[in-house]
């Protein structure tokens, strides 16, 4: 269930920071999203690492319970990826801010560099693409125009 996952991955995110010694300072936020953190950090994100739920399901998948919310991305595999995009060019810094963001080929990515470009003045560009099982995952870097 929802409470069970989340209290996993709460003391996985312990343990994970238990762990990290080279770190002075960490803090792990759990939220939807970039949402509560906007305000704080609109314009200061350097480097951004996004892994979304990409793969196309169903939109009852979305609202499971179980391991299937963390890959099930409804139509297109982008109700997710979709809602971030507005964040993703709010948190970026300019000029040389970058997100890196796992797509396939499901997501339609010509049809997302174009909303990137037209709606947030963000490029997005193919790093790396390689064959996973049944699926081809690309790493896209996205930047400012």
């Amino acid at each position: 269930d929802d409470d069970n996952n989340n209290n996993n991955n709460s003391r996985n995110i312990e343990n994970t920071k238990d762990k990290t010694t080279r770190v002075r300072a960490m803090e792990f936020v759990e939220c939807d999203l970039a949402t509560p953190l906007l305000d704080r950090l609109e314009g200061s994100v350097d480097v951004l690492i996004f892994n979304p739920p990409y793969v196309p399901t169903d939109d009852v998948e979305i609202r499971g319970s179980g391991i299937e919310i963390s890959w099930a991305g409804g139509r297109d595999g982008r109700r997710v990826i979709d809602r971030a995009l507005p964040q993703i060019a709010r948190l970026l810094r300019r000029p040389d801010g970058a997100c890196y963001m796992i797509t396939v080929d499901d997501n339609l990515p010509r049809e997302l560099a174009s909303e990137l470009r037209d709606e947030h003045g963000l490029k997005m560009v193919p790093l790396l693409r390689r064959r996973a099982r049944n699926e081809y995952l690309s790493v896209q870097k996205i930047s400012w125009l």
